[in-house]
């Protein structure tokens, strides 16, 4: 490693290898580590220290943050002759980008658990891209996403039709990554009506009516139209829970 490295932190790695993030006097690195002799085998500038990095027998991909705000998802392949970088990019992002790998697919989505605070962003869903720019939505938002020691990929999130839970990311039979989920955690990724209670008449002259409806998850935007059955007269309003 070079010498002026420092704050080296372990970001990813194999039963055979693994990549060091760390900050020269001049830019941000990964270095890749053969465990098995200590050696650094292969080395990379980044734009920035990263919160996500990945790394499989063949590729390794980060995240990485521009000096002017942009994100980007990037991978290269391993080797001493990589060629040319595969970037993403993603725009100015907030939150934690999740960032993964299965064959020579990258999958990455901003970590999400649906709260009130929520705003809708394409971004929360797990996306694979091929190497050649080909794309899967996998799940419809990403919680955490980690690789297990035999480099299966697994991705806490959920699907509208599958629910939220833990799930299994890998190769399928059409030769794109599939998920398939491994462990449900019970709750529903859509939102469900639950109930309300809402008066059927309401007398202005008795004071305030309130109204209430439940639903299943709170990351909603519930547009409420008031009409005047008598004069015609609407209101419209929109509401958070």
């Amino acid at each position: 490693m070079p010498r002026d490295a420092r704050e080296a932190t372990l970001a990813a790695a194999t039963p055979e290898h693994a990549v060091l993030v760390y900050q020269t006097s001049r830019t941000w690195q990964w270095a890749l580590v053969d465990l098995s002799t200590a050696a650094v085998v292969q080395r990379h500038d980044m734009r920035s220290a990263s919160d996500s990095v990945a790394v499989s027998g063949t590729h390794v991909a980060w995240h990485e943050t521009g000096d002017d705000g942009t994100d980007r998802v990037v991978v290269t392949t391993r080797g001493t002759n990589p060629g040319p970088d595969r970037s993403t990019v993603l725009g100015e992002v907030r939150g934690t980008v999740a960032v993964g790998l299965v064959g020579n697919w990258v999958t990455y989505g901003v970590n999400s658990d649906l709260a009130w605070e929520d705003t809708p962003n394409p971004l929360y869903a797990l996306t694979a891209r091929l190497t050649t720019d080909a794309t899967r939505k996998l799940l419809d938002h990403t919680g955490e996403v980690a690789t297990a020691p035999d480099g299966t990929l697994y991705a806490s999130g959920g699907t509208v039709s599958g629910g939220e839970g833990l799930y299994r990311v890998s190769m399928g039979s059409a030769g794109a990554p599939v998920a398939t989920r491994a462990a449900s955690s019970g709750e529903s990724v859509g939102v469900t009506f639950l109930g309300d209670s809402v008066p059927e008449v309401i007398d202005l002259e008795a004071g305030p009516a309130r109204f209430e409806w439940r639903l299943s998850r709170l990351n909603v935007l519930v547009n409420v139209t008031l009409r005047n059955t008598y004069t015609g007269e609407t209101k419209q309003t929109s509401l958070r829970p």
